[in-house]
């Protein structure tokens, strides 16, 4: 059942140079296998530089402090560009700098990810759809790349790669799933007092900053439905030369098979 957010944001077609396409994005079904973790500050810090933004950072211990980020293989079974796949490397960033959030437990993760003030800087994307490239990439600024995706959501097994060859893989068989007790728990660990509610809401809003000149940000308002969460099982097989370049390090799995959600932009106009 598609959400009431659709007619809320209803889309329509806006004509553009590079042809017609149909805006705000709205997306009905579709699911998602995403390695949450951090990578290197530094790493982080060189590639936002100049953009306006900041790292939304976890401190692992007293002595180590990484930036948020995170690796998506997505299944997008309908949307109103048809369906597609897509591979998405991002980090967590800011428009103001906030102190490390304290690393508990694996949920921690997820209060970066909740944190209120969060823009998603997407540092590259790999899709198989034409027309989604075009809107995403020359429309939109995203940084868009064609690629041919085999995903494998039952056997949690996903393959990219191009002209050039393998783009990314991931194999993981062993994960070691949370039941709801558990993540609760873990949850009030990593949150202490009261913000539990905050996590689990149905409609989370948060902005999308896109690596272009000058820098466009999007609103997405997406529909968070309850995702089974896990941690890496020492199966966890992965390659992905971007993110490796980061020192990505995932420390908790996100599986979410039922996502619907609207991707709107004040700018638009002025984008085309």
């Amino acid at each position: 059942m598609k959400h009431a957010i659709f007619q809320e944001f209803p889309d329509s077609l806006v004509s553009t140079k590079f042809g017609e396409f149909r805006a705000p994005y709205h997306c009905y079904a579709a699911q998602s296998y995403t390695m949450l973790g951090g990578v290197s500050l530094e790493a982080a810090d060189n590639r936002i530089e100049g953009e306006g933004l900041f790292p939304l950072k976890f401190r692992i211990s007293e002595s180590e402090v990484v930036a948020g980020a995170q690796v998506s293989f997505i299944d997008y079974a309908d949307t109103n560009y048809g369906p597609y796949r897509e591979l998405v490397f991002s980090l967590f960033t800011t428009e103001d700098p906030v102190d490390p959030v304290y690393y508990r437990n694996e949920t921690s993760l997820l209060c970066l990810a909740s944190t209120p003030e969060r823009i998603v800087f997407t540092i590259e994307l790999h899709l198989d759809s034409d027309s989604g490239l075009v809107a995403g990439r020359d429309v939109g600024g995203m940084p868009k790349k064609r690629a041919q995706l085999q995903y494998d959501f039952d056997n949690h097994s996903f393959l990219v790669s191009n002209e050039n060859g393998l783009v990314a893989r991931l194999d993981a068989t062993d994960e070691q799933w949370f039941t709801e007790e558990e993540f609760h728990r873990k949850l009030l660990v990593a949150y202490e007092t009261g913000r539990v509610d905050e996590v689990i809401t149905e409609v989370e809003t948060y902005r999308v900053a896109t690596p272009v000149n000058p820098l466009r940000r999007w609103m997405e308002v997406q529909i968070v439905a309850p995702a089974k969460l896990a941690l890496p099982g020492s199966s966890l097989d992965w390659s992905y030369e971007t993110a490796e370049q980061f020192n990505f390090r995932p420390l908790l799995i996100s599986y979410m098979p039922n996502i619907q959600y609207v991707m709107r932009s004040a700018e638009f106009s002025a984008n085309v």
